[in-house]
């Protein structure tokens, strides 16, 4: 459970990092055309990282691939969390839970799985230095993250519980 958490971690600063630079790259008016939107966020990346922009389309590519699957694989266990509640409310019995428990976990670690070659695919593309470097970049935007949410964010999202949902 604790690798999956630092792999949440990881994706979501991955997604943040691009997010932030995608963020700097839009209109000021908040008109956004995704080409241009685009081709600015990976000029600035490759900026950042000190890499041609065919390396930044790779690694956005990547990213592209790796959340789209993660979206899927997120879908599919939203699904199974419902149909678990659903379980525990009716009162299943254990064989049942047990089934429906190896659904959903099989779904996180294929999330998991999903975040990780992700990360191994962009570390062979950028090399150690240039990779240490995204780390630092996705670091800094999970703290101006949790800046802007007044504190509040991966690390503190125990407390409390889901935002009011159950």
């Amino acid at each position: 459970m604790k690798n999956f958490v630092k792999g949440l971690v990881v994706f979501g600063a991955l997604v943040l990092a691009v997010n932030s630079v995608s963020a700097e790259s839009a209109d000021r008016g908040g008109n956004r055309d995704e080409g241009r939107g685009r081709e600015r966020m990976i000029s600035k990346i490759a900026l950042k990282l000190d890499i041609d922009t065919a390396t930044a389309q790779k690694m956005q590519e990547i990213m592209k691939t790796g959340m789209d699957a993660r979206k899927k694989l997120s879908e599919e266990l939203k699904a199974n969390m419902k149909s678990l509640k659903e379980l525990v409310d009716k009162g299943a019995s254990e064989a049942e839970l047990n089934a429906q428990i190896d659904k959903v976990e099989a779904n996180r670690d294929a999330i998991h799985s999903a975040m990780l070659s992700g990360g191994k695919e962009i570390r062979q593309l950028l090399g150690t230095e240039k990779y240490a470097k995204w780390l630092v970049m996705q670091g800094k935007a999970m703290s101006q993250m949790r800046e802007r949410r007044g504190g509040q964010g991966a690390r503190n999202s125990n407390r409390g519980g889901r935002s009011g949902r159950n």
